[in-house]
């Protein structure tokens, strides 16, 4: 467990690919799978923070558990990165060396300083005060608990690109079931109970994860039975 940030309500830790939040008393109040590694967060305005995964993708989320991935969230294509991270106002910088692999020579001191600064929207400031389009989407699980497999029926009210996937309750992947465009209206995925390498996952909770660039994660808590 890695604490990130506190505020009056609880702490932030990131466990095992999820940012969660637990009141003083550890009691868990929500958990967002983020998935890749994240060392540290800031917080920009009361209750919101934004905070850099893996290095090289930035995100951001709010007290209630509100996680987005702007569109551009991938902010530099660094090769062994230093970033750090500051607050100003309503906004996050980053600084950091960048690191590529098509220096002829490893010359850390020679490395270009750069400075980039973000806000939760994927482009201009105003953008932050629209609904998430995840309010267009909702994802409905069936039977659950399950024995064989599981339907997940999507809903769309416009065509957008995701990717849906299993994790266990440690936050590791079993299994993308899909990846690419949604059409507008209903449509049907199946999860046949076994994991990428078609082998039978054992029964205890899963979480079935629906992300998009610039979207909030919808994350659905599904029990598998034996």
């Amino acid at each position: 467990m890695l604490i990130l940030a506190t505020d009056a309500g609880g702490y932030y830790a990131y466990v095992g690919g999820w940012i969660i939040k637990f009141d003083y008393d550890h009691r868990e109040l929500f958990r967002e799978h983020i998935g890749y590694f994240v060392d540290t967060i800031v917080e920009t305005q009361p209750g919101v923070y934004i905070g850099i995964a893996e290095a090289v993708y930035y995100f951001s989320f709010t007290s209630q558990g509100e996680l987005i991935w702007p569109g551009d969230a991938q902010y530099t294509q660094n090769y062994v990165p230093e970033t750090q991270v500051c607050a100003q106002g309503r906004d996050a910088y980053f600084l950091w060396k960048q690191k590529t692999l098509y220096y002829s020579f490893f010359d850390y001191n020679a490395s270009p300083l750069l400075l980039q600064g973000f806000t939760r929207s994927s482009s201009s400031s105003d953008d932050q005060f629209l609904p998430p389009v995840t309010a267009s989407i909702s994802l409905k699980l069936s039977p659950n608990p399950f024995r064989d497999q599981a339907s997940l029926q999507v809903s769309c009210k416009q065509a957008v690109y995701g990717e849906i996937s299993i994790y266990n309750i440690r936050g590791q992947k079993l299994k993308t079931l899909h990846k690419g465009d949604l059409q507008q209206g209903s449509s049907i995925i199946v999860w046949d109970g076994k994991d990428a390498r078609g082998e039978e996952a054992a029964s205890g909770i899963y979480f079935i994860s629906f992300k998009s660039a610039g979207q909030k994660v919808i994350t659905k808590k599904l029990m598998k039975l034996n």
